[in-house]
């Protein structure tokens, strides 16, 4: 009886240890997600900063920016990662409404 009673324990522990083991998974995933969903809305306030309205910012350098905002999209939809994309975009499009309108306004005109 007593192997038997320490193999049924044994089963218990470990059953117990998966269970926890998942949830910690399921907490590094969702936290993993909050920092990607984080990194993605910094990404796009970033990139709409660097279009305020400067000296040293002309077409060529407006271009270069928007033509990387549109990459950088693209790449998370084509990693399937449809929400991240919409979050940088989201945030992009934020920023640049209140650091550049007019060009807010162009961009927003064309969508």
């Amino acid at each position: 009886m007593s192997i038997i009673y320490k193999l049924l324990c044994c089963l218990i522990l470990v059953s117990c240890m998966s269970c926890v083991s998942c949830n910690n998974d399921g907490d590094r995933l969702s936290s993993h997600m909050q920092e990607e969903n984080t990194a993605a809305r910094i990404g796009g306030r970033e990139q709409a900063l660097r279009l305020a309205p400067s000296e040293d910012l002309d077409s060529t350098s407006m271009e270069r920016i928007l033509i990387d905002v549109r990459v950088r999209e693209n790449a998370l939809r084509h990693e399937g990662e449809e929400e991240l994309a919409d979050t940088y975009i989201k945030s992009f499009l934020e920023t640049l409404d209140s650091v550049n309108p007019a060009l807010y306004s162009e961009i927003a005109a064309d969508r």
